[in-house]
C-alpha cells in the first residue's frame, strides 16, 4: 500500500461524511433516524482518525528507508575516493566525515532534509586533498632545445603512486609551425612518438642525500624524428617502479623507488616540479 492509496481513501471516507451530513440537513430526520446517522458519522470520524495515524506510520516508514539508501550512497561515495590515495590522517578524516553525514541524514525531519545533509557530507569529503594535490605543480623551462618555438608539449601523469606500483605517463607533442618539424635526438633521448622524457628524479629533503635516484627512461639509438605539419603524436611512457642510480653515465636499477615528491624532465628542456608522489 502506498502513500497515495493511503491519501485516497482518507479523502473518500471524509466525502463520504459530507455527502451524509448534506442529506441530513435536506430531508429532515428525526427520532432513531437521526441517532443512527449521528452514530454513523461518529463511525466515520474514527475510520478517518485511523487512516490518517495509519498514514502516518506510512510517511514515517517511507522517510527511513530514504534516509537508510542515503547512508548507503554516502558509504559507497566515500569509498570510491580509495584509501590508498589519502595519508591515514586525512582518510581518517573522510571517515569521520562519513559518521557525521550519518547522523545528519537521521537528524533530518524530511526528504529534503536528507538530500542536503547527504549533499554537504559529500562537498565535504571532496575537500579533503589527495596524496599529491596539496602540491602545486610548477613547470619551467630550464635550458633551451631544438624543440623551442617548435612544438607545444602537454604531459599526462598520476599524482601520486604507491611505492613499488607501475604507472604510466603520456606525452603529446603537436607541431606549432607551417612546415615540418625536423629533431635530432641521441641514444638517452629516445623518441617513441612524442617528446622524450629523460627522467623523473627524486627531489632531495633533508633526511634524503642521494641525488641521481630516479626513474630513467628506455634508451634508444641516435637519429631523427619528425612531426609533419599539423601533426599532433602521443607517446606512453610505463614505468616499472623501479629505482635507479647513474654509474658511469649509465642508470642501474637497484630495486623498489624511494617514497618522495618527484620531478619530471622533458628533453625540451622543461621541468615539472613537484609532479609525482610516491607514497
Amino acid at each position: 500500500m502506498n502513500k497515495g492509496f493511503m491519501a485516497d481513501k482518507v479523502k473518500k471516507f471524509v466525502c463520504l461524511a459530507v455527502a451524509i451530513v448534506m442529506l441530513f440537513s435536506l430531508v429532515g430526520l428525526s427520532g432513531c433516524g437521526v441517532a443512527d446517522l449521528k452514530s454513523q458519522i461518529d463511525d466515520l470520524r474514527e475510520r478517518v482518525a485511523e487512516l490518517e495515524a495509519e498514514n502516518e506510520v506510512l510517511r514515517a516508514s517511507e522517510l527511513a528507508l530514504y534516509k537508510k539508501v542515503a547512508k548507503y550512497e554516502l558509504e559507497a561515495y566515500a569509498g570510491d575516493k580509495g584509501e590508498d590515495n589519502y595519508y591515514a590522517e586525512n582518510w581518517a578524516e573522510i571517515v569521520g566525515l562519513v559518521a557525521e553525514g550519518k547522523t545528519a541524514i537521521d537528524a533530518a525531519e524530511d526528504k529534503a532534509g536528507v538530500d542536503l545533509a547527504l549533499s554537504a557530507a559529500k562537498e565535504a569529503i571532496d575537500g579533503i586533498q589527495k596524496i599529491g594535490e596539496e602540491m602545486e605543480i610548477v613547470r619551467e623551462k630550464i635550458k633551451e632545445s631544438q624543440w623551442d618555438g617548435k612544438v607545444e608539449v602537454l604531459v599526462d601523469f598520476p599524482r601520486a603512486v604507491k611505492q613499488g606500483e607501475a604507472f604510466e605517463i603520456t606525452v603529446t607533442t603537436k607541431n606549432i609551425l607551417d612546415e615540418d618539424v625536423v629533431i635530432f635526438y641521441t641514444s638517452g633521448s629516445q623518441v617513441l612518438g612524442g617528446v622524450p622524457i629523460v627522467a623523473i628524479k627524486l627531489q632531495p629533503d633533508e633526511d634524503n642525500e642521494i641525488y641521481n635516484e630516479h626513474f630513467f627512461v628506455s634508451t634508444g639509438d641516435a637519429g631523427v624524428f619528425i612531426i609533419q605539419v599539423g601533426e599532433q603524436r602521443e607517446a606512453v611512457w610505463i614505468f616499472e617502479g623501479k629505482g635507479c642510480f647513474i654509474d658511469q653515465g649509465y642508470p642501474q636499477i637497484y630495486g623498489v623507488a624511494h617514497k618522495g615528491v618527484y620531478d619530471i624532465y622533458l628533453a625540451n628542456g622543461e621541468v615539472l616540479r613537484n609532479a609525482i608522489t610516491i607514497y
